[in-house]
């Protein structure tokens, strides 16, 4: 019998002439069972597929969690807390995962079969997440209104199993889609020629350009579809792209270079985590900065100026402008574009061909550990905080009502001439007391997670002890809020200046000179009848 002889890693395999054929039925699959010298790179001819299923995955990917966090506090009734930390567990996860799958695929399974078993595990999870949405079964019932006085349902075990399982298709499905996407790409190309090598270089561009788009697609067309058209089709959208995703990317099969598994040498790991983040580092650490200038900006307003409404859980909703918000996002992407391409390009040039998937998990690893730790600190300040501080817990529902550290706080050791109500029964009777009396009575409208209102009680018990004939009380809007209600009181501070029971003035904010002009225009003038 006549024999073949074909070379496959240096070894020599006799085929009988009966499986001839077969060498046929290689080549067009493209594979790298055969020598480099017989392997057919087809780059450019196969990047179409592997850029456009790359661009439908992000755009299904990114809208599915774009708006996660609001969909579990307002779908199923979960608090703030709550919310936050599943949702760092969830990211935590999914880029902590890619490290197993990249290890999976460069030992038994290979990339081209990984890709595959994650994108329909991806596309699995975005269809049972969207269901969660459509079916009533699945989530708990809406909350009443909230002039019934009765509380949201909060969802069953039933309900939260079928969540939970979504999000454990979409963790599987980030585990083989992260690290295999972009090594399954460079496969495509040749190493060894120029062409190939400058091939690989503007994959890396096009990758991170349809990367963008896909984020910018989801935060912006999807999360409009979301408040326009409800949650079961926002969800559905992502879903029904991730079909499209995994169906562009099996059309060009046949094209494909697919690298055969050849075992993961781990022991030079180690030496490449130290090429960490060295350029993001100062840039995140400015975004950081900024945010909490930002964000003390927007929760002075909220706690100072007139609200544009209140949210069903979240309080006042501040009159800040969105586009305040641009400075920080525009470092954090600049911090992004310092790091995501360089890093990852290094990693590749680095790991050994065979490794190319642990190499891309890399980047992925960084965001888990951070995920991790931020779920962690925030589980931990709740808890503290909720259970042991006086003060109250750091992180409510309610943001405006979050901790503030302020250095101006009086001494609690203080005497004060300041009068403090805890109860509507005896503000009723004192007020009562002194309609009949031309003495002018200031009213601080005060909550104590409020830092322009710690900010405003030095002044006020300075007031208070220079301006003997005036009577100053301070009321806590949480503990009397159907006394902040019979006023008016929609911002804190607010001072109210009464004379025989009926208001003469008042000043809203942490406005100290406004205040004393107002005192001392109104202390000696007789009231108005």
């Amino acid at each position: 019998m006549e024999n073949v002889e074909i070379q496959e890693d240096h070894q020599t395999t006799e085929l009988p002439d009966h499986t001839i054929h077969m060498e046929n039925e290689i080549e067009e699959d493209q594979t790298t069972e055969l020598p480099d010298h017989a392997v057919n790179y087809r780059g450019i001819k196969a990047m179409p597929f592997i850029i456009g299923n790359e661009t439908f995955e992000k755009i299904g990917s990114m809208g599915t969690v774009a708006n996660l966090s609001i969909y579990l506090t307002t779908v199923f009734h979960m608090k703030s807390i709550t919310a936050a930390t599943i949702i760092n567990i969830f990211h935590g996860t999914s880029n902590l995962v890619p490290l197993l799958g990249a290890f999976l695929s460069d030992t038994y399974f290979g990339r081209y079969k990984t890709l595959v078993f994650a994108s329909i595990a991806s596309f699995l999870g975005m269809a049972v997440l969207a269901l969660t949405a459509a079916i009533h079964k699945l989530h708990p019932p809406k909350c009443p209104s909230s002039n019934s006085g009765t509380t949201c349902v909060e969802p069953v075990t039933g309900q939260l199993a079928f969540l939970y399982f979504a999000f454990g298709l979409l963790v599987i499905g980030a585990g083989g889609i992260k690290p295999c996407n972009l090594a399954f790409g460079v496969d495509q190309f040749d190493p060894r020629t120029e062409s190939g090598q400058k091939g690989i270089n503007s994959f890396f561009n096009y990758y991170y350009f349809t990367f963008t788009l896909g984020v910018m697609v989801s935060v912006t067309l999807i999360v409009y579809i979301q408040s326009t058209l409800g949650w079961a089709i926002e969800l559905g959208i992502p879903a029904v792209l991730m079909l499209f995703s995994c169906i562009l990317f099996f059309m060009g099969s046949r094209l494909y270079v697919k690298v055969k598994p050849q075992g993961s040498p781990l022991t030079i790991v180690a030496q490449v985590v130290l090429a960490a983040a060295r350029k993001r580092i100062f840039v995140s650490l400015i975004a950081m900065l900024v945010s909490g200038l930002v964000e003390g900006h927007r929760r002075h307003l909220a706690l100072t100026r007139p609200t544009v409404g209140f949210s069903a859980k979240g309080g006042g909703i501040s009159s800040m402008s969105a586009f305040c918000l641009v400075p920080q996002l525009v470092l954090t992407g600049i911090a992004e574009g310092l790091s995501c391409i360089a890093l990852n390009e290094f990693y590749y040039k680095q790991f050994p061909e065979n490794m190319r998937s642990i190499a891309g998990s890399f980047f992925f690893l960084g965001l888990a550990g951070a995920s991790y730790l931020s779920g962690f600190l925030v589980s931990i300040v709740h808890r503290l905080t909720s259970t042991t501080n006086a003060a109250g817990d750091w992180l409510p529902d309610d943001l405006n009502k979050g901790y503030s550290e302020d250095a101006s706080n009086p001494s609690s050791s203080e005497p004060s001439r300041v009068l403090t109500f805890h109860s509507t029964p005896r503000w009723q009777l004192h007020l009562n007391s002194v309609k009949e009396t031309p003495k002018l009575m200031v009213i601080d409208f005060s909550a104590s997670w409020c830092g322009p209102c710690k900010f405003m009680e030095p002044a006020l018990h300075d007031m208070a002890e220079r301006f003997s004939e005036v009577e100053f009380v301070k009321i806590d809007v949480d503990e009397l809020p159907d006394v902040a209600q019979e006023f008016g009181v929609q911002a804190m501070p607010t001072f109210v200046l009464l004379k025989r029971g009926k208001e003469v003035d008042r000043v809203v904010g942490a406005q100290k000179n406004e205040l004393e002009k107002k005192v001392d225009k109104h202390k000696t003038l007789p009231a108005a009848t």
